[in-house]
């Protein structure tokens, strides 16, 4: 942690803020520190890692605060943390808002990929049968298996499916077992609306996996991420019907666009629209 200290004092640096759920069900926050270079990425730190009993803005903040305090000790700190990455969630905005008190020249950027997430699980939403087979076959030990916790994994499923959909319905006719989950995943793959969303997925939003994958990488320029962006605003546009109107939509609320909160400004937040973004 010293070394850590010594090697960003004096610098500005940039927090990624992190919240999850480990196998035991407990609230898991992870707190990584990097240096803000303009001419080149930097690879963040990770220094803290707890359990907290509750995830609210105030155990978050607090979390953030009295870690980076014990790692910086006797170092002024306070003017060089510049940026504070995570999700969009209500109360990582509000532990925000709380760290401004300290940290007059923090601006908080929300994750982008979290926001095309999102838009991902508009389509699930709109497509419940579809929900329901998957969770009937995760025994099926087909691959990409969706998971919860990874953001875009059940597209990846819906697509495996639309491509295998026939081929998998005749594996499942020719089982004679006459178990629960067998007799529900073939009542379920009866039903014509479930090839019908299958195929939507994958006609309208197929890039999206592919999107958010590349979103991840730290070496992609600021430049890059937008065009990719502006390229799946784009595609959502067409998309037809009300699904289309409604992924568009999405397209346009806050998930996609760079949350911009400073110090000494309004209590609510503003925005700042992606470059190319309508």
């Amino acid at each position: 942690m010293k070394r850590i200290a010594l090697e960003l004092k004096g610098k500005y640096f940039y927090i990624v803020v992190d919240e999850t759920t480990d196998s035991r069900g407990c609230y898991i926050a992870n707190l990584l520190i990097g240096e803000l270079n303009p001419n080149s990425s930097t690879k963040p730190f990770l220094v803290a890692s707890k359990e907290l009993e509750k995830t609210n803005h105030t155990t978050v903040a607090r979390f953030i605060n009295d870690n980076l305090k014990r790692l910086f000790a006797e170092y002024r700190f306070e003017d060089k943390l510049l940026l504070m990455t995570s999700d969009a969630a209500p109360y990582m905005v509000k532990a925000f808002k709380s760290l401004q008190i300290f940290y007059s020249n923090i601006i908080h950027v929300t994750c982008i990929v979290h926001g095309l997430n999102r838009i991902a699980e508009k389509v699930r939403e709109l497509s419940p049968a579809r929900v329901e087979v998957y969770r009937s076959i995760m025994n099926a030990r087909l691959l990409p298996n969706p998971v919860v916790t990874r953001w875009g994994a059940w597209l990846l499923a819906a697509i495996f499916y639309s491509d295998n959909f026939v081929k998998f319905k005749v594996v499942m006719q020719n089982l004679e077992e006459d178990a629960a989950s067998v007799t529900k995943v073939k009542a379920l793959l009866s039903e014509t609306a479930i090839v019908k969303e299958l195929a939507f997925i994958k006609s309208s939003i197929e890039f999206l996996p592919g999107i958010m994958e590349a979103l991840e990488t730290r070496e992609m320029t600021l430049k890059d991420q937008l065009e990719k962006l502006s390229f799946v605003e784009e595609k959502l546009k067409i998309v037809p019907g009300k699904e289309g109107k409604l992924y568009s939509s999405s397209s346009d609320e806050q998930d996609l666009n760079v949350e911009y909160q400073k110090s000494g400004g309004s209590e609510e937040s503003s925005e700042v629209e992606c470059v190319g973004c309508g």
